[in-house]
């Protein structure tokens, strides 16, 4: 393998989705390779939906728009409901 070539690339997100579906349709599902992709699709996927909800409740949309939004960011990254209220009051 070439040491030159980076570790990572950035690939815009249509395309990422594209060649998601296209492994989905054409990989075989017991395939530890095609596991390992799905598995780092997934995580990657989330990432960008909790840091699209973070950009959204910081955005400075309307009070009651970012309450929304933190509720869905807070329930996205598994914060307890309990530690949730005292986000609401800070």
């Amino acid at each position: 393998m070439l040491t030159s070539i980076p570790k990572t690339i950035q690939v815009d997100i249509d395309l990422f989705e594209d060649l998601y579906v296209y492994a989905v349709r054409h990989a075989d599902p017991d395939d530890p390779q095609f596991k390992r992709i799905t598995i780092f699709v997934k995580k990657k996927l989330q990432a960008l939906m909790k840091h699209e909800l973070y950009s959204l409740y910081k955005a400075g949309a309307p009070e009651e728009t970012r309450k929304k939004v933190q509720k869905k960011y807070l329930d996205a990254v598994d914060v307890l409901e309990a530690f949730q209220v005292c986000a609401d009051r800070g």
